[in-house]
């Protein structure tokens, strides 16, 4: 999806290079015409380089919120402001939904862990023999690993079906 919304940003950003617009009478197409010495014309194998430039911009606009371009008029303000927003936002949304999977996953290990330690401390005061304690071990974690499957009542929205519905189920 990140690559998606850079590209998305990429052919907005192009759109305003290619644009005419602005009431300051400079924008960014005029930059870039005077700074570089490559056509902003399209064709001639350039477009490939017009579209990563793009890219690039989209890129540190929204992961920095800084562009390398400042912007000419409001029109390119409003844009690189939007944008840098927008970046801010996904990112920290990005990060935070990380961020939670992660203790999800610790916490599902710490669980496992737990169990597991206690059926060690089980088996040791009970002096299980250990051959026996290894083969219970494997098959408790063996089954705390398999993905159940599930029934009827693990699934609390199925009550709203309608009866013949849930007689087909």
């Amino acid at each position: 999806i990140t690559m998606w919304l850079n590209h998305m940003g990429s052919c907005l950003w192009w759109a305003f290079v290619r644009a005419k617009w602005g009431e300051t009478g400079k924008n960014w197409h005029d930059i870039l015409a005077s700074e570089d010495t490559m056509s902003l014309s399209e064709g001639q194998g350039l477009d490939l380089f017009w579209y990563l430039y793009g890219v690039y911009w989209s890129v540190t606009a929204m992961f920095s919120g800084a562009s390398f371009l400042q912007p000419m008029n409001s029109l390119e303000a409003a844009f690189s402001l939007t944008f840098v927003v927008f970046g801010m936002l996904f990112g920290s949304t990005l990060i935070s939904s990380v961020a939670a999977m992660l203790v999800d996953f610790q916490m599902l290990k710490r669980n496992r862990l737990e169990k597991m330690r206690t059926l060690r401390k089980f088996l040791q005061q009970h002096k299980v023999q250990p051959l026996l304690a290894v083969n219970i071990q494997d098959q408790v974690l063996d089954r705390m690993t398999a993905e159940k499957r599930l029934s009827c009542r693990d699934v609390p929205v199925l009550h709203l079906l309608s009866f013949q519905l849930r007689a087909m189920l």
